[in-house]
């Protein structure tokens, strides 16, 4: 009988999972967007002894942290873009993907990874990064989901590590300044996370649909 529940159990898990499918609109007021596990983010500050509150230049000031942080699958920064409203259309690649039939892919990437420790991912203006002051939030995040802003969201992905694809989007038709962008961010199971090439420089990576 233990055996059974524990199958009832682990299908109803698999079956939440398989709905990992969400679309909300990001509101920026920085110049780019960050996604991370709050767990495991907050355990790499903590193992690096990082106490800056502004982790995304404490990043860029130190080169070598920075891209452990991204080889890691700590954080998945995304600039640096215009600070619009954004469509988000995210999910797990196992299972559902958004119709992004309105919309024409600009671009593709398909580089970096993510590490899922607490089966959350928040999706932020990169400004979270830029002060770093209230992490018991973010652990919290689905507890306080009523506080949150409109510059921040959550998306639900089991444990493990994750290629993420990021795709640009334009809506068809849409020519109104500042809307009708979008990211389209799949996550694919994988056993490691990519390491990261010499060769590719994160500032030259170009994520800014308005420029193509």
């Amino acid at each position: 009988m233990l055996h059974l529940s524990g199958m009832i159990l682990t299908a109803i898990c698999n079956y939440n999972y398989k709905k990992s499918m969400k679309q909300f609109i990001l509101d920026l007021e920085f110049s780019g967007i960050v996604i991370f596990d709050p767990l495991v983010l907050i355990n790499f500050l903590e193992k690096e002894k990082i106490t800056d509150i502004n982790v995304f230049q404490y990043f860029i000031d130190n080169p070598s942290i920075g891209k452990k942080a991204i080889e890691e699958g700590i954080v998945y920064p995304i600039y640096s873009i215009p600070s619009y409203y954004y469509d988000i259309l995210i999910s797990n690649a196992n299972y559902e993907t958004p119709n992004i039939s309105n919309y024409v892919k600009i671009f593709e990437y398909k580089k970096f990874g993510l590490n899922v420790e607490s089966g959350l991912l928040i999706i932020a203006d990169i400004y979270t990064i830029m002060n770093w002051n209230d992490s018991n939030f973010f652990l919290n995040y689905k507890e306080l989901y009523d506080q949150k802003s409109d510059a921040d969201d959550f998306f639900e992905l089991k444990n493990g590590k994750y290629l993420v694809e990021i795709n640009g989007l334009k809506k068809k038709g849409e020519d109104r300044y500042g809307y009708g962008y979008g990211y389209n961010i799949i996550f694919h199971e994988t056993n490691e996370i990519p390491s990261l090439d010499d060769s590719v420089d994160i500032d030259m990576i170009n994520y800014d649909i308005t420029s193509y």
